[in-house]
């Protein structure tokens, strides 16, 4: 309701008052110059006696009357000052520091506890203030032409509009439509509201008298709602609750919960009778049976007896059936499947007699469970042998005379590689093991000794293309096209024989004497970790990672530094370039994918989303403005590795940290942001290319910001303050020094304003000693 809306006027309402009264000038009070600059503003100058002939409008003439006995007694023309900054005077006022200031038309005494100005006829004495029109006392009480308060009570009064407001409530009215509230009695005749809150409302849509009724309505429907029950009626449907009877006019629905129920697809009379029927199937439920049927199958139920078109039982005792049949818990069969649950089995050449022997037919293995397991045929399979608590393992050829081989025991344990070199070891502790055949590597968990050494790779397209290169089952012409994609020009035997050597070398290994120490190293990367959490290096105390030349260190707790790098698109680089890149990565990852088909399959021909992917990327390469031949694999292979050089650049950030004391980044080098004692301290940021910065030391003890070619530098905000924009800038030591420039061309110092200053413009200089100019004009 609007009056609401009035109310909230109140919170606002003081705070315009204060405004109302006009601001003294206290320009000459706080003025530590030493001598006027310009006269007074217009609005201080309204009297008669401020006429425009006898304005002062130049500045003070220093070539006129002077005496200058400075700080004790100065004088220039209309001017003077005693004891500066105490006294001084001028044609628009004088001053008496702190007591007494007069600036044209206004007044203070003891600024800024009482200040008038007669003129205007405002102004204001402590929490008393006046104005022509309007007087009060802040924030006791207010009278003006349209506000008027003597607190608590608000009354505005507008030619148009009323606003009245009292601790007990409000009211508007004029005009327009009148609203209120005086306690719990609300109105609003725009909208036609009235209400006595919480029990009684009437409005133009609905009504209600809590807890007897509500009702609604809007266009053609109506709502109502009692405490016995409601109903909604109308343009439509009805629907409705009446105590225990519902019922849903659009979904034909009737019930008398919880006993009757009658709708479209199911209808029930509690206990008597349930009857459904959906898509077809009809179902039948009563105390003494029931029945489900439709077209094709039927089953009756009698008590715990059912009976169907192929299969009848007594649930629980007995099932028999076309696929499956079962007598108690005991006995089962199913399609072939036997057993007499839980002690005998014979399911898919598993045969068990629990929970001792078992067999496995198809890899012909038998077991005593769990004491041992022998592999009778190790041909078909990979034969593992145990005899708790011993674990024995054999490659799959064990007629092979470097195949691989693993031994365990509750000690210890170690393994052997097919070329015969130690895989892992370890001591005093269980372990884990997982052997993959495709990388001939075996990795696993120990809790206290570990070794281990296994395959290391990137997955990629390089990767593949030279596992083509050696792969014996491949074609000559396929290996020799993987070879040229890889090292264009290249004689096929030199690469074979590089990627070869180069395979010998890929391995990543490590130890663990968890959880005291763990330690792996890559190709890439060595990492030491103190106090892990678990052998896989997951949130150690103090971690240490060593990369080509570069290191980084980390701490989860105190202290620590992490090193990241991560691809970014430059800036700048149109959207068709870089779509066409990702086509082209798809298309060349395609082309390999093709090879690896050929390699074991020659009849291979690609499919015919490859002819529209190369026409996606022919029309790409147009919008980019680049030239391409997709028949042209290696061509398309180098261009690849060009646009990414161009579209990607590797941004490296390092992060290090002395919590809670310090916490910094580093991306590419450049130190981007800091932060001591969480910014409490201090904190700085920067762009990388340090065209925008900003740091703040100790809150207003230091602070700066760069922004393009401004910059600024502050300590104690003003008690040294320096600016530079362009070529221009000014730096200010307070109260003493002042030093300026403007380009080459020009410069000034200042020493206490004019007691001692010096400029140079042009190759002229010119300047003041105690108040006496000298020099040129400027």
């Amino acid at each position: 309701m609007k009056s609401v809306a009035y109310l909230k006027l109140v919170a606002g309402a003081v705070v315009p008052l204060v405004l109302l009264c006009s601001c003294a000038s206290s320009e000459r009070m706080l003025r530590l110059s030493g001598g006027a600059s310009r006269p007074p503003d217009a609005s201080r100058l309204a009297s008669s006696r401020w006429s425009h002939s006898n304005r002062i409008t130049r500045p003070l003439d220093l070539g006129g009357e002077l005496v200058n006995l400075w700080p004790f007694y100065y004088r220039n023309d209309d001017y003077v000052s005693a004891l500066w900054p105490v006294f001084d005077y001028d044609g628009y006022g004088l001053a008496v520091r702190p007591f007494f200031n007069c600036e044209g038309d206004e007044y203070s005494i003891l600024f800024p506890l009482t200040a008038w100005n007669p003129v205007n006829g405002d102004g204001w004495g402590g929490i008393a203030y006046w104005r022509p029109k309007a007087f009060g006392m802040f924030p006791l009480f207010h009278s003006g032409p349209e506000v008027t308060y003597v607190l608590p009570v608000w009354f505005r009064n507008r030619p148009t509009e009323k606003l009245l407001i009292t601790p007990l409530g409000g009211m508007t009215w004029g005009d327009g439509p009148a609203a209120g509230m005086w306690g719990p009695v609300q109105w609003d005749s725009a909208d036609g509201e009235h209400s006595v809150l919480p029990l009684w409302y009437y409005g133009r849509t609905y009504n209600c008298l809590f807890p007897l009724y509500y009702y609604g309505y809007n266009g053609d429907k109506r709502l109502l709602v009692t405490p016995v029950g409601g109903m909604t009626w109308g343009d439509g449907p009805s629907a409705g609750i009446w105590g225990p009877y519902q019922w849903n006019s659009g979904k034909e629905i009737h019930r008398v919960l919880p006993l009757w129920y009658y709708g479209r697809t199911y209808n029930c009379f509690f206990p008597l009778y349930y009857y459904g029927s959906h898509s077809g199937r009809n179902l039948l439920i009563t105390p003494l049976g029931g029945g489900s049927w439709n077209e094709s199958e039927r089953t009756l139920v009698f008590g715990n007896v059912y009976i169907g078109r192929e299969s009848f039982g007594a649930f629980p005792l007995f099932h028999w059936g076309p696929e499956f049949h079962h007598i108690g818990p005991a006995w089962w069969t199913k399609k072939g499947n036997r057993g007499f649950f839980p002690i005998y089995w014979d399911v898919d050449d598993v045969h068990t007699v629990i929970p001792v022997y078992w067999n496995c037919g198809r890899s012909d293995d038998t077991g005593i469970y769990p004491l041992f397991n022998i592999p009778l045929d190790p041909s078909r399979g990979e034969p593992a042998y145990w005899a708790m608590p011993f674990f024995l393992y054999f490659s799959p050829r064990t007629d092979s005379p470097d195949r691989s081989m693993k031994l365990l025991t509750p000690l210890g344990g170690w393994g052997r590689d097919s070329k015969g070199e130690i895989d892992f070891w370890h001591l005093l502790g269980p372990m884990l093991i997982r052997n993959s055949s495709e990388t001939g590597s075996s990795t696993g968990v120990a809790l206290i000794n570990w070794y281990w050494r296994s395959r290391y790779q990137r997955w990629n397209d390089t990767y593949r293309l030279e596992s083509l290169v050696l792969d014996p089952a491949a074609s000559e012409m396929v290996r020799r096209e993987a070879a040229a994609l890889l090292a264009p020009g290249r004689e096929f035997a030199e690469v074979e024989s590089e990627i070869a050597e180069r395979r010998k070398t890929q391995w990543r290994r490590g130890w663990t004497s968890w959880p005291l120490l763990s330690w792996k190293e890559t190709p890439e990367k060595s990492t030491l970790a103190a106090l892990p959490l678990d052998p896989f290096f997951n949130f150690p105390l103090l971690q240490y990672e060593s990369k080509k030349d570069d290191w980084s260190w980390n701490s989860f707790w105190l202290f620590g530094g992490e090193r990241k790098t991560v691809q970014e698109n430059r800036s700048g680089i149109p959207v068709e370039q870089i779509r066409f890149y990702d086509l082209l990565n798809i298309w060349n990852g395609r082309a390999v994918q093709g090879l690896e088909r050929r390699a074991h399959d020659p009849k291979y021909t690609p499919p015919p989303a490859e002819k529209e992917l190369a026409g996606r990327l022919v029309e790409a390469a147009k919008a980019a403005e680049i030239e391409l031949n997709p028949d042209d694999a290696a061509a398309a292979r180098k261009l690849e590795a060009e646009q990414k050089a161009r579209i990607y650049k590797e941004t490296t950030t390092r992060t290090d940290y002395y919590l809670p004391f310090w916490y910094s980044t580093v991306r590419n080098g450049k130190l981007t942001s800091w932060y001591a004692l969480g910014g409490i301290l201090g904190y700085g940021l920067c762009d990388e290319d340090e065209t925008s910065s900003e740091f703040r030391i100790l809150g207003v003890l230091a602070r700066g910001k760069t922004d393009g070619t401004r910059r600024e530098r502050r300590i104690l905000e003003y008690l040294y303050f320096s600016e530079e924009d362009g070529d221009s800038g000014r730096t200010t030591v307070f109260p003493f020094l002042t030093f300026e420039h403007k380009g080459e061309a020009e410069h000034s110092f200042s020493f206490l304003w004019r007691l001692f200053s010096l400029r140079e413009r042009n190759g002229e200089q010119s300047g003041y000693l105690f108040f006496f100019p000298f020099g040129g004009k400027e």
